[in-house]
């Protein structure tokens, strides 16, 4: 089981990977699963390693850490009635599963981890259905739906996402995309709401352009030009080149100051928009 000192490290690690500093949190997790010696623990740990690495771009890396977490649960050593937690070999064993599709996204191959959890969710059923699993169950649901919401199905997504928000509400992803979704499905009051609650629980950095983008479109749509223009300008501030360029930002910039009269800026953003 963990020391005191390492739960204490582990909220640490969280709190690191939730504001989006990747390298100081694996170095503590990583810090943490060389100590453990119980292969259930040690997966566990591995576990936080193989989430986090996606985040900064290390997808080789993740997948050989799963390979590690799987030989380790299959060893005949890894035994429930060597842990306090019930089943917790069984929870694992989903949770990789979960992993793997995480992984799949990362990757882009949205078809591919959509099939992956619909496996995982048949397998694992009766499991899902128990009480001590509901965390995970949402976590699956949850995923399901941003991997939905990515090839463009988005009513299927937001049948699922409104539900996981209703019985697992205030995560900021889960709010990011069904904002995502009710802008596509037009429904701006609904998006510009969910947005502006995903900010204001605090996205990572990586995450922060792109909901400012999605809140500037909304506001955009409601003719709320003055908040339109500002919640752009913080997108192309904190948004990855390549995410600008593909939600053409500027030009979202450009049509904005326009509607408020703007026009030199408005040159000044067309003159941005063209490419170069």
């Amino acid at each position: 089981m963990l020391t005191m000192e390492n739960s204490d490290l582990l909220r640490t690690a969280y709190a690191l990977r939730d504001k989006g500093e990747y390298k100081k949190a694996l170095d503590i997790f990583v810090g943490i699963a060389d100590q453990q010696e119980n292969p259930l623990e040690r997966a566990g740990m591995l576990l936080n390693i193989v989430n986090t690495l996606p985040n900064s771009g290390q997808l080789e890396l993740a997948k050989t850490q799963l390979e590690s977490v799987r030989s380790l649960l299959s060893s005949s050593l890894a035994r429930d009635s060597d842990h306090p937690y019930p089943r917790y070999h069984r929870y694992l064993t989903i949770l990789a599963d979960l992993e793997d599709a995480r992984i799949c996204e990362a990757e882009g191959k949205f078809n591919d981890a959509i099939n992956k959890i619909d496996r995982l969710r048949t397998d694992y059923k009766v499991d899902l259905l128990k009480t001590q699993f509901q965390g995970l169950y949402w976590a699956i649901e949850r995923e399901r739906g941003f991997a939905l919401a990515h090839i463009g199905s988005t009513e299927a997504a937001l049948r699922i996402l409104e539900q996981v928000d209703r019985a697992d509400p205030h995560d900021r992803f889960t709010l990011y995309y069904l904002a995502s979704c009710y802008s596509y499905a037009e429904r701006y009051a609904e998006a510009r709401a969910k947005i502006e609650e995903s900010i204001a629980l605090g996205l990572p950095p990586d995450w922060a352009g792109r909901a400012h983008f999605r809140l500037g479109a909304a506001c955009y749509q409601l003719q709320d030009y003055k908040q339109a223009k500002v919640e752009l300008e913080a997108a192309v501030k904190t948004a990855a080149p390549q995410f600008i360029r593909h939600e053409e930002i500027w030009r979202w910039l450009q049509y904005t100051c326009i509607s408020l009269g703007l026009k030199d800026e408005a040159e000044h953003y067309a003159k941005l928009a063209r490419p170069s």
